[in-house]
């Protein structure tokens, strides 16, 4: 419901913390009002393709300045005689923004858009069905920056990665779980009070 100084106002009550962490990306604007605007919602859709030749090599490739990504997560990567295979995870923001992240579903034109780009990259995928698709929401800043710091004594954020939350999320978790500062450097770019 909302976070006033040290106590977190849930559906259950108050509840009084030393620090609170707030890391829920899309849904920034729930707890904090202020930042309506500033941390804004971007649907996602995901497809997964089972048993592709992979050679990517661990890597996440973006393409469309971060609109489309796709990797091979190294836990799917299996080996059959010469070749390496794994399931392809394919994604792709909608490019818009919606006011209500509990409102994102599937969208099947986009899903017909992403299995003919899913065949052009990987042509070994044209006769083979996905075996899942999903959608789900996108925390957007306004700058495309991650928001990473104290907003104040009690309250830390890390919001708003932009689909790269796997880029930022250890550096953010650190700062949150130790309570250090980020550098003077880092506090320009990625202070929460730079909006």
């Amino acid at each position: 419901h909302g976070i006033q100084g040290q106590d977190v106002i849930t559906s259950r009550g108050t509840v009084k913390a030393g620090r609170i962490i707030v890391a829920t990306n899309a849904f920034t604007p729930v707890l904090l009002p202020d930042f309506q605007g500033v941390v804004t919602c971007t649907p996602s859709q995901i497809v997964n393709v089972e048993h592709v030749p992979q050679a990517l090599q661990g890597a996440t490739v973006t393409e469309r300045a971060g609109e489309i990504y796709y990797n091979f997560p190294q836990a799917t990567v299996y080996r059959r005689g010469r070749k390496t295979f794994g399931m392809l995870h394919y994604g792709t923001d909608f490019s818009h923004p919606v006011p209500d992240p509990y409102s994102i579903r599937r969208d099947s034109r986009l899903f017909r858009k992403m299995l003919a780009e899913i065949h052009e990259r990987f042509p070994e995928t044209r006769q083979q069905p996905p075996s899942r698709c999903w959608a789900g929401p996108l925390a957007m800043t306004s700058d495309r920056t991650p928001i990473i710091g104290w907003l104040n004594e009690h309250v830390f954020l890390a919001v708003g990665f932009n689909g790269f939350g796997g880029s930022w999320c250890i550096e953010a978790g650190y700062l949150a779980a130790t309570g250090e500062e980020c550098t003077p450097e880092e506090l320009l770019v990625f202070s929460p009070h730079r909006f």
